[in-house]
Order: C-alpha cells, then structure tokens, then sequence
C-alpha cells in the first residue's frame, strides 16, 4: 500500500522529527520551559509552569544561641506561572501515489525535514516576539562612542558590559546568562577583534568558523528572528515557555506523540483516497510570557554621530 512505509515507521520518523527540531531552535534553548506540562489541553488554553520557592538566608550566631534564640523555620511557597498556549504551528503535505513510489527514497530528509523547519522557524517567530515586545524601559544605551567595533557602529562591547552590570546589581546569578544577537549585531562582534580574535579566545579555530566564545559573562548565540540591528542580554529566568503536544486523532492511520529536551510535537499520517495521496502533518502547541524583567536587557546598534 502507498502509505505503509510512513505506518510502519511511525516511531522512527517521530523521533527522527523531534531531533531535527531540537537541532534547529535557537531560542525556545534558551528560555525557561517546564517539561512536565499537562498534555491534555489545546490551543487558547492556560497552563501553569512551576516557579521554585524563593526562602531568605539565615544564619544562627553564637549571640541568639547563647540567649537561648530558637531558629526560624520559613514556609515553603511555591509559585506558577500562566501561560496562555495561543500558536498552533504545523506543516502539511500531501504526497500523492506516484512521488510516493518514484521518487521519494528518504522520507526523513525529502518530507521530515522540510517540515520540521516550517514548524521551527514559527515557533522560534513566536518566542521572538515576547523579545521584542520588551518594553522600552528595559534597553540599554551607552553615551560613548566608539568606531573600534568597524562599520561605524557604537562601541557594542560597552552596551554588554552594562547588561552584565545591570543583571548582577538584580542579583541574577551568573549561570546561564546568554546573550542572542540579530544578524548585523553578531556581525559587529564578529569583527571586533576582542571578541573574535583566536590569540584571544584562546582557540585557533575561532576565527576559521566564525564560532561565537563567552564573553563578559554571557554564552552567545545568533538568531535570524531578532531585529538584525538588537541583542538581548538575559538569564533563563527571564522568559518562559510552554509546549503542548495536540491530541491524537482517532481517526489517523498512525499518529505519535514525541517529547524530549522540553520540546513535544505530534506527527500523523493518513491516506486521502479522494486524491490518491497520503498526508503527513507534524504539528506542536506554544505559548511565551516575559516573567521577569530584571532579568533581561534589550541593545540597539546605533551610528556613530559625526
């Protein structure tokens, strides 16, 4: 039958489509996801992510032991956070009877993999956009000026530098902070020799692949869906996702659910005979909320100003 390979297979090509996913996300990487999400709700749903405790430091002093001072027993209170699960992103195709059996010889790169970039590129649109929708009260501006940098730009370096200030005057603690750039912004410090230089960074092989190196405290990373002229400087805390696997269908004729380093998607299949074509549709629900704008530092490039 013409759609038996993609039966036979389910589990493999289910696996082989969450991989490709994970692979090719470069933001829902970065942000806070808990991965025990409730799977039975749809999209236009609420669901809640758990938010640890926060208790206060103590310290018991010889001073409260001598007067006989008992400790302080804290209650254990923890928070969730809402997040509304509002962006289906999905790809469909249909493969009718002939591709099927001419011209498809590898499922998982001809059909997966296309769809498994449709889908990413929307959900990483969707991340994005709790991002950029950052309020103005939280960018970052530098007086200096500089042309260190090349191409006239501001002094970027400088910008990061006060991010890095400003998250630890918040009292964020300073693993996993990150640092995700439009294509112009890395292109800038990719031309700096601070940051890109091999003598500097230590490896040989930095300036041969343009590889991006930790710098003032921040892992960096390049994303095609921030402004090309931004960076956001933050920690993990600062933005939370969520990701909701559709239901099953009962009436597909395979149909799977993945999940896996905090990411769940839905692949099905069935035969359409009124067109003589299977269908394959892999699909996963998203949802993104800004947490904690403490945590989180917008910077623009700007011109130097003759």
């Amino acid at each position: 039958m013409a759609n038996t390979f993609l039966t036979d297979n389910a589990g493999r090509i289910s696996a082989v489509a969450l991989e490709q996913l994970y692979r090719q996300m470069v933001l829902p990487s970065l942000v806070w996801r808990d991965i025990s999400t409730d799977f039975d709700r749809g999209e236009g749903d609420t669901v809640t992510i758990r938010r640890p405790a926060i208790l206060p430091k103590r310290r018991y002093s010889q001073t409260l032991r001598a007067a006989g001072t008992p400790i302080v027993l804290d209650e254990v209170t923890e928070t969730g956070v809402p997040i509304v699960v509002d962006t289906h992103s999905y790809s469909a195709v249909g493969i009718p009877d002939e591709d099927e059996a001419l011209n498809i010889r590898d499922f998982a790169s001809q059909v997966l993999a296309p769809q498994m970039s449709a889908v990413s590129e929307d959900v990483e649109d969707a991340v994005a956009a709790t991002f950029t929708g950052l309020a103005a009260t939280n960018d970052i501006t530098v007086a200096q000026e500089s042309t260190a940098a090349g191409g006239g730009y501001k002094d970027p370096v400088l910008d990061i530098i006060k991010a890095h200030t400003f998250l630890s005057n918040n009292k964020v603690r300073t693993a996993n902070r990150f640092l995700v750039m439009g294509p112009t912004f890395a292109g800038v410090m990719l031309a700096d020799d601070r940051f890109s230089r091999a003598d500097v960074s230590g490896d040989a092989t930095s300036l041969q692949t343009a590889a991006f190196k930790p710098t003032y405290g921040f892992m960096p990373f390049e994303s095609l869906t921030i402004p090309t002229n931004e960076a956001f400087a933050f920690s993990r805390e600062a933005i939370a996702m969520a990701t909701v696997t559709p239901r099953n269908p009962r009436g597909a004729t395979a149909s799977e659910s993945v999940r896996a380093n905090g990411m769940v998607l839905r692949w099905l299949s069935d035969y359409d005979p009124a067109f003589l074509r299977d269908r394959s549709i892999v699909s996963m629900l998203s949802g993104s909320k800004l947490v904690d704008s403490t945590r989180i530092v917008r910077m623009k490039l700007g011109p130097v100003v003759a």
